[in-house]
């Protein structure tokens, strides 16, 4: 896929920062990236073990200034991944169930080659 550098690792780095904020404390903390091709996207999945949340949060947990819980945050961070996902023809999701986990999924389409 085609999406810039920074972008891309402030993505990643918010999806680890929020897993480990849930996370502290836990002596089975366990978070699990994997990367898998489909068709026409490429998908990235970040699992946790932490928490999870519950299922009337999810439709909301994207929102700008949405927080559940964690102070100091400002519950901008996954309002702007999910910008830059849609920015660059993706899509982001979550799926989660309460003291299991959430994992958070998101796509970016395959980038085109260029006829050099």
């Amino acid at each position: 896929f085609h999406i810039d550098e920074t972008l891309y690792m402030f993505v990643l780095f918010n999806l680890l920062k929020n897993a480990l904020y849930y996370l502290n404390g836990r002596p089975e903390a366990r978070i699990d990236l994997r990367l898998e091709s489909g068709t026409s996207h490429n998908y990235v999945y970040c699992r946790d073990n932490g928490p999870g949340i519950a299922a009337a949060q999810l439709p909301c947990l994207f929102d700008a200034f949405h927080t559940q819980g964690k102070n100091g945050g400002t519950g901008l961070g996954l309002s702007i991944l999910k910008h830059i996902i849609l920015l660059h023809g993706g899509v982001v999701r979550a799926e989660s169930t309460v003291g299991e986990g959430t994992t958070i999924i998101f796509s970016l389409p395959y980038a085109i080659a260029s006829e050099d």
